[in-house]
């Protein structure tokens, strides 16, 4: 069995705003850490701070958001049924319901990187990330596009005043 290619849910304006304005302040960090001034060799061996980046989220928020369609499909179907089969949601609505954003961020990041002498972690505290409040619709469609242009609906979907809000922190290590 052949997987198509997969349309994931985030990947809009949006996701593409988030990721910019991630990839953008990463960036930014090389040049920024040379703004301060210059110390010697002898004041830099009595510094025994503590080391990592910081980055404030102000209420950024994202708006607008579009997402045409999501699908999962098989490309060479099964025995009997050898074309292309695709199973998603289109026709998504994603309104705000009553407030002018989608998803924002707020709050703190840290990110540090730490030893134990045999383990080294990567440690980021996330900002609260909250997406919506939104009123959300969908029809759930078998079709035999990527696109779901064309198909049979199979059910009306609906989730009025979707929220989700998370803070928490990502460690990345090797296994």
């Amino acid at each position: 069995m052949k997987v198509g290619p997969v349309r994931r849910l985030g990947t809009g304006k949006a996701m593409k705003r988030l990721l910019t304005f991630a990839i953008a302040a990463l960036l930014m960090m090389p040049v920024m850490s040379r703004a301060g001034t210059a110390i010697s060799d002898e004041e830099l061996a009595g510094v025994t701070a503590e080391a990592g980046v910081s980055i404030v989220f102000t209420d950024m928020i994202v708006d607008n958001t579009t997402v045409t369609s999501v699908a999962w499909g098989d490309t060479d179907g099964f025995t009997g049924y050898t074309s292309a089969g695709w199973l998603g949601i289109n026709g998504i609505t994603i309104a705000n319901a009553g407030v002018n954003q989608t998803a924002s961020l707020s709050g703190l990041m840290n990110i540090d990187v730490g030893s134990s002498g045999t383990l080294t972690i990567l440690k980021i505290d996330l900002p609260t990330v909250r997406l919506g409040q939104a009123d959300i619709q969908a029809n759930l469609r078998i079709s035999n596009t990527a696109d779901l242009s064309v198909g049979d609906d199979l059910c009306f979907i609906r989730a009025d005043d979707f929220l989700i809000e998370q803070t928490g922190t990502i460690q990345i290590r090797a296994h």
